[in-house]
């Protein structure tokens, strides 16, 4: 362990010096810390908890790295090499005990309670490449992990060994090809649904998934300028949603959620013509966005007709990308989490490794404090959906 953290440390300081030139930012979002990874990260999942200063991430080999940020200005790995191909991951706890997801072709529960030891507990063949999983607390008191995935939306119990409980195909849509991009559930006090949102072949899918066997869809989204979603993330009022399509200079389209049927966005943003916005995450009124070289983009988005640019931060000299934006690789920021108890934000960049910030002001997020309902992708494992 000493030999990998002292490596770990060397090519943290090599890739800082040569990151450094690069970055930029404006005034309002200043970086706290860095860790340096040798071949970047992938994907990135904060500890929620408020005594586990841990991230998660998945680095460009789809192996498991935990990241100490108990001080941000001296993070560093404390475990390395579980999994393997990994493309994404998600978290749920039980108790005392805390777990990770990993999903590629296979899903592998990990137990993190001691996140300087997490121990591989099972795995199962998810049947299909997945691109998203996402761990629900229902209101019905499960936890539910969906995974979103080429063939369709698998939903699993916490024991994700004994497959799943159902899955879900996608509905007859207008555009080609097949499969699932992203899928987030959250629930609505108003109507007292639990709900599923999906982006997948066709644009994208809300349903009512209060009873998990029986599961309604709502609304559909299909627009013309879109034929496959990659992101759909719902504003905590649930009746709009932001969403992402999965081609380079599509903005960010605002679409409402009052309708069964849904073809005009009544918003959209974007930093650059040139952009390819790959995440978002949602803390209102404020959409943190991952767009590879173009960096990440804090979007206030309080008037969903109207959203602009609140902050920026770069990590990717643009000089150096001398490609057209069709021909380029994928480079730069490519996943964000935001905490909540604090308001942390952290990005993984798929050159560098992984960034902290901190939004002048933006000091955590709670949705009652805004008066709307407490959703977003974090989870109150204690108390269930919009509890305390």
């Amino acid at each position: 362990m000493k030999r990998f953290v002292g490596a770990v440390c060397l090519l943290a300081c090599l890739a800082a010096l040569q990151q450094a030139a690069a970055q930029s930012s404006s005034r309002n979002l200043v970086q706290v810390g860095s860790v340096a990874i040798e071949g970047g990260l992938q994907a990135i999942h904060a500890d929620q908890d408020a005594n586990r200063p841990w991230v998660y991430a998945l680095d460009t080999s789809g192996q498991l790295l935990i990241i100490d940020m108990s001080d941000p200005a001296d993070a560093r790995p404390i475990s390395q090499g579980v999994g393997r191909n990994a493309h994404t991951l998600t978290s749920f706890r039980e108790g005392a005990d805390y777990f990770l997801v990993l999903g590629g072709e296979q899903l592998v529960k990990v137990a993190v309670a001691d996140p300087a030891a997490p121990m591989v507990l099972d795995s199962v063949a998810a049947g299909q490449v997945l691109a998203d999983l996402f761990a629900y607390k229902h209101s019905s008191g499960a936890t539910l992990i969906f995974a979103a995935g080429s063939e369709n939306v698998s939903v699993y119990t916490e024991e994700v060994s004994s497959g799943p409980l159902l899955s879900m195909e996608i509905p007859d849509h207008p555009g080609p090809g097949v499969g699932f991009e992203d899928v987030f559930a959250g629930f609505d006090p108003e109507s007292q649904q639990d709900r599923l949102y999906l982006a997948a072949a066709g644009g994208y899918y809300v349903y009512d998934i209060t009873s998990v066997d029986h599961p309604v869809l709502q609304t559909t989204v299909h627009s013309a300028a879109v034929q496959r979603g990659r992101i759909m993330a719902p504003i905590s009022d649930g009746r709009h949603a932001l969403t992402l399509a999965s081609y380079r200079t599509a903005p960010m389209r605002i679409f409402p959620l009052t309708q069964e049927r849904v073809r005009t966005a009544v918003g959209a943003w974007t930093d650059n013509w040139q952009s390819e916005l790959v995440d978002v995450v949602v803390r209102w009124p404020y959409a943190f966005v991952a767009a590879l070289e173009h960096g990440l983009q804090v979007v206030n988005v309080f008037d969903p007709y109207a959203p602009y640019t609140d902050a920026w931060f770069r990590s990717t000299d643009m000089e150096d990308i001398a490609l057209p934006p069709m021909a380029r690789a994928a480079h730069g920021i490519a996943d964000v989490d935001v905490r909540n108890h604090d308001g942390l934000i952290v990005a993984a960049d798929l050159d560098y490794g992984l960034w902290m910030l901190e939004l002048e002001a933006f000091m955590g997020w709670h949705g009652h404090s805004w008066g709307l309902p407490n959703m977003s992708d974090v989870q109150d494992w204690n108390h269930g959906p919009d509890g305390n």
